[in-house]
């Protein structure tokens, strides 16, 4: 496929994004969670509501009689979101590499794969216990992951998606993120008293844990609507969190594929209801409901 760079503009929503994967997908939700994995192309990714950025490189186009195709995908995330990204002269990123392996099953488009991938992350930690100045620390995370899926661009002339993903990560995404606030005061030689307040973002020692299960399951099926150029997606995905109730997010999309590509996007609008049952939030309907914009420019 042709070289191209993908921009991911949220544009619009009403809720706040709280989960991450690690490998890179057209059909990412408003969460990057998508089952249909597009993984014969170079680009570099920008998504907007998860303030990441991600290239994904693939030696090769796909070859339906090669054994194996193969890419690398890195994904870079600004941890708790843009205005936290240097923080207390700190950057703060998470690291996600993911290497996609793809087995073609039949000739065409369809495809098993197997995506493992391993993320660094480097949270900060407030002990509200601790010595002034010493209650914040950052720590080193590394969390592993294994997607396991299947994709037929022409499934009884459907295109379908069947995925799950699981491993370890800490429960940052899943807790909020504190702003901690220091305040130092200092006399000078007028005894005047000058008050300097220094202000850090960091999660709850009581709150945060590392290396919880997880597992995703995802389902994408969807088919052109009135032009071979113009395809419709319907998205179904739970997401299991250790010590927490399920969530299912349901999603629908419509999204205009580039000439000879069905699965290469030109750019596309989005809809996503998350935590259908509401078993994680209180939230009404309105701000549950998420509309996003995805666009792609081919630098070819």
């Amino acid at each position: 496929m042709k070289n191209t760079i993908s921009f991911y503009l949220a544009l619009l929503s009403c809720m706040n994004c709280q989960y991450v994967v690690a490998q890179i997908s057209v059909f990412g939700n408003a969460e990057g969670e998508s089952s249909i994995q597009v993984i014969d192309h170079n680009a570099l990714v920008l998504n907007a509501k998860e303030a990441s950025f991600g290239f994904a490189y693939a030696p090769t186009e796909y070859n339906e009689d090669a054994k194996l195709n193969w890419a690398i995908n890195l994904k870079t995330k600004a941890k708790g979101g843009i205005s936290n990204l240097f923080s207390s002269n700190e950057l703060k990123l998470d690291i996600k590499l993911a290497f996609p392996l793809s087995i073609p099953m039949t000739k065409g488009r369809s495809y098993a794969y197997l995506i493992p991938s391993v993320d660094f992350s480097r949270p900060s930690i407030y002990n509200a216990a601790a010595e002034i100045g010493e209650q914040v620390v950052a720590n080193n995370e590394l969390g592993t992951s294994l997607a396991i899926g299947y994709n037929d661009e022409d499934f009884h002339n459907f295109i379908l998606g069947i995925s799950c993903r699981g491993g370890l990560m800490d429960n940052s995404t899943l807790i909020e993120i504190l702003s901690i606030q220091t305040i130092q005061h200092s006399t000078t030689g007028a005894n005047t008293t000058v008050y300097a307040v220094t202000e850090r973002s960091a999660y709850d020692m009581l709150a945060y844990s590392s290396g919880n299960n997880f597992f995703r399951a995802n389902f994408d099926v969807g088919n052109n609507l009135f032009t071979d150029r113009l395809i419709w997606l319907l998205q179904g995905g739970v997401n299991f969190d250790e010590n927490l109730k399920p969530i299912h997010n349901l999603g629908f999309g419509i999204y205009l594929t580039k000439d000879e590509s069905p699965l290469e996007v030109a750019g596309g609008i989005q809809i996503q209801l998350s935590d259908l049952t509401k078993n994680r939030t209180d939230a009404v309907f309105s701000e549950r409901l998420m509309l996003n914009f995805v666009t792609s420019i081919s630098l070819n």
